[in-house]
Parts: C-alpha cells; structure tokens; sequence
C-alpha cells in the first residue's frame, strides 16, 4: 500500500501578527504577450489582474521539539508535517524527508540545537532571489518583533557566493553573524523554533511587509553614481542572451554599464541598483536587485516566452518601479529535463533601444511635472493645471 503525507497541523504557539497594508499593482507593460503560451498566460493573467491586494496578516509561531530537513520542511516527533514549510516540496521529496528522519534516527546521528531559531530555509535555498526575499526578510521580521531577544537563524548551509552574500546581508542588517546557524538536507532537531507565515506565496503573492525589511539592507549602503545598468548572465550555464556581444557594445555606446551581480559584493550591489534608473537585464536571480532601486527606475526584463513568473512584476509594483517585461523566443540550450523557459534567447537591440528611448522620455517628463508642480504648491492654478 503507498505511503501518504501526513498533514494534520501539530499544536503551534503564535507569538504576535503583523498587519500589512493592502496594495495596487498594474497590470505589467508587456512587449511580444502573444509569445506567451494560452495556459502560461491564463495563470499568469489570474494573478496579474487581481491588481488590489487586500490587506493580510503577518503571523509569527512557536513550535517546540520539531525536525528540519531537505528545505525547510518541518516535522514534528511522530513526522506531521507542518503544512506552511511546503512551498513547492513534491510529495514524493516529503516522503524522501521521512525516510531521512527515521534513518538518522535509528543511526542516533540527528544534529540537536536548542534555539531559539528562526527558520530561514524554504524552496529554493540555493537561489539568490529566493533568499533575499523569503528567506532573510523573515529573519528581520522576527527581529524586528522580538527586540533584545537571543534569537538565532536557521539558513542554509550554501557554499560558493552565495554563502558569502547570506553572511553579509545577516552583517550588513546588524543581525550577527555569529547567530547564523547553518543545515544542509539531512534533519536537524531543533527544541525551539520560530515559524514566519504569511509572508509570501511564490507565484501568488508577495507582502509589502518584504520590502520594509529589505530597508533594513537598504538604507545602510549608500547609493552609487552608476544610473544605467545592464545586468549579464555572461557566466550562467542556462537562459543567456546568445548575441549578448552585440547588446553588450550598442548599450554600453548609450552609457550602460554591464555589471554582473554574481562576482560582487551584497553591499556592492545595493549600492549600484541603489543609484540606478533604468535597468535591463534577462529574468533571473540578479534581476532581484531591483528591490533595491529608487521609486520611479525604469525596469525592462527580458523574459523567456513560457516563464510562468510573476516574482519581478511584485518586487518591481511594490517599488513602484516603471516596469516593462519583454517576452522573447526560445531557442533551446536548456539542461536536459530543464524547463523550457531555462533556454537561450536572443534580443533584439533596436526594439529595446527603442523602448528605453520611450521609458525614459516618460520620466522625463514626469519629473517635469514634478518640479511643476513643486512651483505651483499653494496656487490656485496647481489643481486645474495637473488634472
């Protein structure tokens, strides 16, 4: 008889919410849609036209005595899965995890940490964007609600890059270091741990809550002086710009610099998107940087045509960022098994140099209205004149 997942909640000790506000965002500016599968569009058009997200809660819990394995999946002794830890886990890793438990159980070599730990793991832990978003914001969320308490994180244990980034951005927010607190997949027994939900749903839904935190970072590096960049894909393995040569030589000749998050500091990077005003770049996890721009920067993400991904259009809508998603062919060079949406493109210079032009003409002119308006302030004519 096959195994199933046990979901039935096991007791959990909410500690406080956390109320976020509700928010707009438009429906994304969008360049070659019919490029867009029938079935990728239909999922991507129910969220893109809820527009109004109503306001949510941000709930904060305690759970005692439980295992962590594979990413971020929670269980407690007799192997309840804690239903919110799943976010994205098959079935088939779930019960992968069980087996892990038992095993390391039986061999008496489960990892035993007494917390408190905030957990910091979920799907996708090698992933920059991921992290960054929803994993570390939890961290300052928890801190944030539990001023002066000796809280640890539970994150990931990463190597390359990336595990330099996580320290950095735990550094950076005067979080510590030295509290971070490092798993990989094989199950750890934590005896106090700090649950954050509500944050985010992947695909779905993204909390304003995320971008307060991500102030945290922000507002502790200065802005740099570079206001045009285009982000490379240069060194990835997978969903490249196969004429980059020729985008990289006409950008750079309208005074883009070509920056490749990869092999830069976290600091370096907030500072540069920081300063930034228009941004272009193919939908990947150094696209994420763009949660650090000013209001008003001009987005353009070169998205494969069956990326079924909404995650730049919330981070870019919570920023208030003029954001434009440019939808192009795919043209294979994909891992074996990887989807689609993973292939090469190629991108057509002049339509968006063409697009850059209009974007930035646009602010151009909203800046003029701006100062306008700044010299109309207490006349009678600034209402008639800006309806």
């Amino acid at each position: 008889m096959p195994r199933s997942v046990i979901m039935t909640p096991f007791p959990m000790e909410l500690l406080c919410t956390t109320e976020g506000r509700s928010f707009e965002i438009i429906y994304p500016k969008l360049v070659h849609a019919e490029l867009i599968p029938d079935n990728v569009r239909t999922l991507l058009d129910s969220v893109w036209r809820t527009q109004r997200f109503p306001k949510h809660t941000g709930s904060i819990y305690r759970v005692r005595d439980v295992f962590v394995v594979y990413e971020g999946l929670v269980f407690d002794r007799e192997c309840r899965l804690y239903p919110a830890t799943r976010t994205g886990h098959s079935e088939e890793e779930i019960l992968e995890s069980v087996d892990w438990i038992d095993e390391a159980k039986n061999a008496n070599r489960v990892s035993i940490l007494d917390g408190p730990l905030v957990l910091c793991k979920k799907r996708g832990t090698n992933n920059y964007g991921h992290f960054l978003i929803e994993m570390f914001t939890k961290a300052v969320l928890a801190s944030r609600e539990f001023t002066g308490a000796a809280l640890s994180f539970l994150v990931s244990d990463e190597s390359g890059p990336l595990s330099k980034v996580m320290m950095d951005a735990f550094e950076i927010a005067a979080l510590g270091q030295n509290a971070v607190v490092n798993a990989g997949r094989n199950p750890v027994f934590v005896r106090e741990l700090i649950v954050v939900d509500g944050l985010s749903q992947h695909g779905s839904f993204m909390s304003p809550l995320i971008m307060e935190c991500l102030d945290e970072l922000a507002n502790k590096v200065p802005a740099g002086h570079i206001r045009k960049i285009y982000v490379t894909r240069h060194g990835a393995q997978y969903r490249k710009a196969r004429n980059e040569d020729l985008v990289v030589a006409q950008l750079e000749k309208q005074g883009f610099a070509v920056l490749d998050p990869g092999t830069m500091t976290l600091s370096e990077q907030i500072s540069a998107f920081k300063g930034a005003t228009t941004i272009i770049g193919i939908s990947g996890a150094a696209m994420t940087n763009i949660c650090f721009c000013p209001p008003g920067a001009n987005v353009i993400c070169l998205t494969p045509a069956s990326m079924p991904d909404t995650f730049f259009w919330f981070i870019a809508g919570l920023r208030r960022l003029n954001y434009c998603e440019v939808r192009l062919p795919e043209l294979g060079g994909a891992p074996n098994s990887w989807p689609t949406w993973c292939d090469d493109v190629l991108v057509d210079i002049k339509e968006v140099e063409s697009l850059i032009s209009v974007m930035e003409a646009a602010e151009r002119e909203r800046i003029t209205k701006r100062e306008l308006e700044a010299m109309f302030i207490g006349s009678t004519y600034a209402t008639s004149v800006f309806e």
